[in-house]
């Protein structure tokens, strides 16, 4: 995920932004697992709103790109190659969120 070739378009039916990479396709949400990244975020015409402002992967040697999100990389990473893990620990947050309900304020909300 984090080191090929995603290429980010715009939808014109729903003025949004998604990645794809032959068939397979990703939102914003996806890739902010292993990137970190801002997005255009002005909806006035002319403008895609949602379109990541840097590239993941740099054409040449002199572009950055968007550097990788560390905290949420290493997840992402431990997963990947274990099904399992992931669906024992997606169980148990997934649970304790619905029994519990979850604080606004955790996920960026004000």
């Amino acid at each position: 995920l984090a080191n090929l070739n995603w290429t980010q378009i715009f939808l014109s039916s729903t003025n949004r932004s998604q990645w794809e990479l032959d068939r397979l396709m990703m939102l914003n949400a996806d890739m902010a697992l292993v990137r970190e990244f801002e997005v255009e975020k002005d909806n006035k015409p002319g403008n895609k709103a949602g379109r990541v402002l840097c590239p993941l992967l740099a054409n040449n040697e002199s572009q950055s790109t968007c550097p990788f999100a560390n905290i949420t990389k290493t997840f992402v990473e431990q997963y990947k190659d274990n099904e399992r893990l992931w669906l024992h620990d997606f169980k148990e947050v997934f649970t304790a969120m619905l029994v519990n309900g979850y604080n606004a304020s955790y996920c960026g909300a004000s």
